[in-house]
């Protein structure tokens, strides 16, 4: 008690003395004018402003060359950053080599291959080579349709005696924003029933050399998502499907201890771009970053009236059960599905793990109740 009444006192005579604002950088480059909260905030110490401001928003720390510190999420979990300061990038940079969250949870980074560890056991290897940001990509093969290859369905086959037939994951219909699409309060309300992080704001702090930290600049969740169905037109629920397939930041549903499906964080929710880059990480890069690849790959293969083969050796088709090895090819009866597996080119994580990874998942959870009834 005494501890939280020293941060409201201190709040209080900052804010008091607080008579003209000043400006700051925003994380856009733009000067904004620092209001008498902020102005208060910027001489908290990272522990007091977590106490008073941590039911409000969600809070990003991060240092004086934009990279990020800290989490600290309003449904309670924190992740923290930590760095190679030893062995710089090519552009000088400190390079990111863990993520670690309080679900005894953490990622370890070796260039694009992330290493998932729950309670130190492995339980996942992410490689994001594939999603180097378009139109350049190392991964890109022609999706033409082969005299010698005659269509297959591809099944995945599960453990419960299920399969699912992957050659058409969505229509093109369903890829696309249309009239019926969620709006941004649709979006803000999936949040608020699902008690997600992204139902509040998201405020970047920055940390100057003698700890003080300042206001960098703070984002809507639902507005984000939304400005980016409608500048690439795609659907925001598949946006939001795929939000929740890269970071469960959508629902709790996929965050069981022992099983997740990556670390809960706003720096690389979404995947997409080069994650040692400050202008594609970032919840707000993250999510134009990621609408704008699948946009990308869906213009790539849009029109084509027949159903065409993708292959490529980065490409992993699992079949799952009772199955071994991987076909390196798949045929893709639309452009959407196309989309899809450039985005992530696998089925399913692997023969064993069938159903909470891979565009399994997306055909999977595209109708989930967690996704409330946002229209396709």
């Amino acid at each position: 008690m005494k501890k939280l009444l020293s941060v409201l006192l201190t709040l209080s005579l900052v804010a008091g003395l607080a008579t003209t604002a000043f400006a700051e950088t925003s994380a856009n480059g733009r000067s904004n004018a620092l209001s008498k909260r902020d102005l208060a905030y910027c001489y908290l110490s990272e522990e007091a402003l977590i106490s008073a401001r941590l039911a409000q928003e969600n809070i990003v720390i991060i240092d004086e060359d934009d990279d990020v510190l800290a989490e600290y999420h309003t449904d309670g979990y924190v992740a923290e950053f930590s760095y190679d300061s030893e062995n710089l990038s090519d552009d000088g940079r400190k390079v990111l080599r863990q993520i670690k969250d309080n679900n005894n949870v953490r990622v370890v980074l070796n260039g694009r291959i992330h290493k998932i560890y729950a309670n130190d056991v492995l339980v996942e290897t992410r490689n994001y080579a594939p999603l180097v940001a378009a139109p350049i990509d190392q991964f890109d093969q022609p999706g033409v349709v082969k005299s010698s290859t005659v269509y297959t369905d591809f099944y995945v086959y599960h453990s419960d005696g299920t399969k699912s037939k992957m050659n058409n994951i969505l229509t093109n219909a369903q890829f696309l924003r249309n009239s019926n699409s969620a709006s941004q309060a649709a979006i803000q309300t999936l949040f608020n029933n699902n008690n997600s992080p992204l139902k509040n704001n998201i405020t970047v702090y920055k940390k100057n050399d003698s700890g003080a930290l300042v206001s960098y600049g703070t984002v809507t969740p639902a507005k984000v998502i939304y400005d980016a169905s409608v500048l690439y037109v795609v659907n925001p629920k598949l946006i939001l499907l795929t939000l929740q397939k890269e970071s469960s930041l959508v629902s709790a549903y996929h965050t069981t201890a022992g099983t997740p499906l990556t670390s809960r964080v706003f720096w690389f929710c979404m995947g997409a771009g080069y994650e040692t880059s400050t202008t594609t990480t970032g919840f707000s890069n993250q999510i134009v970053e990621g609408t704008r690849i699948l946009k990308y790959w869906y213009n790539d293969k849009n029109g084509t009236s027949t159903a065409f083969y993708y292959s490529h050796t980065g490409f992993r088709g699992y079949h799952g059960y009772n199955t071994s090895g991987y076909d390196t090819g798949i045929w893709c009866d639309n452009a959407a599905t196309y989309s899809l597996y450039k985005y992530t080119p696998y089925t399913c994580v692997n023969n064993t793990n069938t159903k909470e990874s891979g565009n399994v998942f997306v055909l999977r959870y595209k109708g989930a109740t967690w996704l409330g009834t946002l229209s396709w």
